[in-house]
């Protein structure tokens, strides 16, 4: 059950940005992470069983679909996976911050065995308002890539960031 870290990608190596604060977050800002998880029979079958989600198609051969060389994996454990390895790229992982919303377009199948990546740049950020004072919002892009390079997940975390000024 050993991960792969991996250390020869671009930024492999640099510390992450000392990111505490919504002040600390700018648009444009790249939160990609080079840390990559290959999918391994039992991460589909735990998410199975901890989302509750049993459809054949995932976990047994038999009712793999023509033309898929072995059993495609749940989309939202690409997504899962997508948020973990965000937190543990230090910018959800914070005391002051909240995920607030996660969407999730597939783009393709994955399957058993694939390494997946994810990219993250910061999208946008709205100061703390009267409705969340002391929290400022943080939009977040994330992109799953494949060991290929081949996009699986398209989406967006929108984070609650505590303000330094609160």
């Amino acid at each position: 059950m050993s991960e792969t870290f991996v250390t020869d990608l671009p930024g492999a190596g640099e510390p992450a940005p000392e990111l505490v604060w919504f002040e600390d977050f700018e648009k444009g800002m790249d939160l990609s992470t080079v840390k990559i998880r290959r999918i391994r029979w039992y991460h589909v079958w735990l998410f199975a069983v901890l989302s509750g989600d049993w459809n054949p198609l995932h976990l047994f051969k038999r009712s793999a679909r023509p033309g898929f060389p072995v059993k495609p994996v749940h989309g939202m454990l690409a997504a899962s996976m997508a948020t973990g390895m965000g937190a543990s790229g230090r910018f959800l992982e914070l005391e002051g911050a909240v995920l607030r919303t996660v969407k999730a377009t597939f783009k393709q199948p994955f399957f058993r065995g694939d390494s997946l990546r994810t990219f993250a740049r910061v999208a946008k950020t709205i100061n703390p308002t009267s409705e969340n004072p002391g929290w400022g919002i943080v939009w977040i892009n994330y992109y799953v890539n494949n060991q290929n390079g081949e996009l699986i997940v398209e989406g967006q975390w929108t984070v609650l960031v505590k303000s330094r000024d609160n």
